[in-house]
Order: C-alpha cells, then structure tokens, then sequence
C-alpha cells in the first residue's frame, strides 16, 4: 500500500503552478499585515531569514562568542557542492523579503570559496538580499574589492568592531587586531567610494554596549559617521547570551520586563555546515546535542523543520518557554520586537507603527 502523501507536500511538490498560488497568498499576506504575511510565508516554506554556516572555524576568540570549545575534528567548512544543493532547495521558496545570511557562530572570510557562495547564491536567488557579518581582521584589498564586486546596494556587510579602542578590543576579542581591524575598514569604505560604488554593499559597523565599552559608544559613533555613507549604519548591540551558554557578568544586562515570544521561531531557520538545522541562532550556537535541533537535511526535507516549527511555536504562544532549557535561559527575545498582546494566557499579535525591519535583528 503506498504511503499517502500530506497535503502540503504535494502541493509543493508541483513545481511552478504552486509558485504563482504562494505570491497571490503573499500579496494576500501583505494586505493583511505583517504577522499574518509572515504565517502564509513560514507556513507554504517561505522564510525571512535563512542562515547557512560556511565555517564554524575563526581566527578570534571572543569573550561573547558561542563558538569556544568548537576545536579540532568539529572546526571546517561547509561542502560546497552540498551548499548549492542548500541554495537550490531554498530557491523557489524565497523572495525579495528573505535574508539569506552566509555566516554561522565562524569568521565568513575565512571560507575558501566565499565568492562562489556569494555567486551562486545571487544567481539563483537574484531577489533575495545577502547579509554577511565579519570581523573585518581579512578584509584586504582583494577581499574588499571582490565583496564591493559581487554584493548588490540592498545587501549588507556587518562589521563587527565591537569595541572603540585597543584596550577593550584586546579583552573582548583576545587579540591585538584593533588597528588591523580598523584600517582594513577605512580602507574597505575609501576603495568602494572609489569605484564609485558608495552604496553598495550597505555598512553596519557594529559596537557591543558593556561596562567596558559604554565610555568609547560616544566617540565610537563620532569617529565612523564621517567616513560611511548615507544608507549605512552604526549599531550597538546588548550581549546575547545564546540560550545561556554566555556568561554576562563583565556586560550590560538589557532590562527584559516580562516575557513575549521569540520572533524568530517565525521568521528564522539556520543550517550548520554540516546540514544540521535548527530554528534559530541559540540552536545553531548550542550544536546538535539539544532540544532546538530539528534534524539534518541529508535526512529531512524543508517542509519536515516548518512541522517542527510550529510545535515550538505553539509552545511559545502558550508562554511555556520553560519546556525547553535553552528557550528557558535565552535572552534573544529581548532583541526582537513586543508585537504579542497577552489575553487569556495566549499571546496574540500587534504590529506597532515602528517595527523594525527584519534584518535589523541579530
């Protein structure tokens, strides 16, 4: 007896006819407002976000970085021939809303074939905007030139400083890189005014607010507004704990009040180098010994993780966090929107006027 298949996947497995049926549900989506876009979208396979690790290897060790302990026979890159077969599959489920981050908890730069995953990923999804965070210690000429190259104005390289002078630079980040870091961004912004190019790709450069830092924030800002564009940004950042692996006594807690949900078990699926998917950054940083792993995609197909999904998405509506250690302990939903109005014990929606944008989330 053949095994009935469900009735989303064969819808979705029909090919282009179901693509003209999702953009008529999103345009539908976009009439009625963000939140319910968002559920068409997560529910037929399209994500806002989709993060693939390219490497998990980085040549700091940061105090607020997740990745310490990944050494030896964990730490490399992912295969690139399975990435394209990542990209491939994600393609007819993407548009112009969805972010497509090519980083993970590693240093992106340092991924031997970053130029072709920049190519492959603009030729096959040519809408959707690319966003890649770096520590800017390899961001050379030739680097900076193939990046300013490849990466469209809509498209974003996030520049992580972290820190606004060589001192605390050395106790975040382990390392005296601070003028290397420095130079290698000025130099990135002279070359892309050169080629003409000023806008492309937006810049934010990005400062993480601690008891170290909060003296530098002011001088911080007044240093790089002079040299960057009119369309990039400067950022500072409160410390994530990544579902408390981070221990934050030597940080700045953000004041969190009562809890919402995480927005990202709506908008968000990352994908490790090995294939391991989870539905946000806490799962990625915490390896695939938890309970926010959701499986491999050697093994499952995208439409498997979005069931998944809506498990752990329910769970959070309910406000039963607890359910899960690392939800428990996480901070990370401090750093989305409160769009949730409690009414029975049940979150529901509420789209302020001033919701940031999606890529503004870390």
């Amino acid at each position: 007896m053949t095994k009935k298949q469900s009735p989303i996947k064969n819808i979705l497995s029909k090919g282009k006819p179901v693509i003209k049926l999702l953009e008529t549900l999103i345009n539908y989506g976009e009439y009625m407002g963000l939140y319910e876009s968002q559920r068409l979208c997560d529910f037929f396979g399209i994500y806002r976000v989709v993060r693939i690790e390219l490497t998990n290897r980085c040549n700091l060790r940061c105090l607020m970085c997740p990745r310490t302990g990944i050494e030896g026979s964990n730490a490399g890159d992912i295969d690139f021939d399975f990435f394209k077969g990542i990209i491939d599959n994600i393609a007819r489920f993407v548009d112009s809303r969805t972010i497509i981050r090519l980083y993970g908890v590693g240093e992106p730069l340092m991924y031997p074939r970053l130029s072709d995953a920049i190519e492959y990923t603009k030729t096959k999804c040519p809408h959707s905007l690319i966003q890649i965070a770096t520590n800017g210690t390899l961001l050379d000429e030739e680097c900076s030139k193939m990046l300013i190259r490849l990466l469209d104005r809509t498209d974003w390289l996030l520049l992580s400083i972290n820190a606004g002078s060589k001192n605390t630079y050395r106790w975040l980040a382990g390392a005296d890189r601070y003028d290397l870091v420095v130079n290698n961004i000025k130099n990135f912004l002279s070359i892309r005014k050169k080629l003409g190019r000023g806008l492309k790709p937006g810049v934010d450069i990005q400062i993480l607010e601690t008891k170290k830092t909060e003296p530098e924030i002011k001088e911080f800002k007044e240093f790089w507004k002079p040299l960057i564009g009119l369309n990039d940004n400067i950022s500072v950042w409160s410390v994530i704990n990544w579902g408390g692996k981070i221990d934050r006594d030597d940080f700045h807690v953000r004041h969190t009040g009562d809890r919402y949900p995480c927005l990202r078990l709506w908008t968000t699926i990352c994908i490790d180098k090995d294939g391991n998917v989870y539905p946000c950054g806490a799962g990625l940083a915490s390896g695939k010994n938890n309970e926010l792993f959701l499986g491999n995609l050697h093994e499952k197909s995208f439409m498997d993780f979005h069931l998944q999904k809506a498990k752990l998405r329910e769970m959070h509506l309910e406000g039963r966090w607890d359910y899960n250690p690392i939800c428990s302990a996480c901070d990370m939903w401090t750093h989305c929107p409160n769009i949730w109005i409690k009414n029975n014990g049940r979150f529901n929606f509420h789209i302020p006027d001033n919701l940031p944008p999606v890529f503004m989330y870390p």
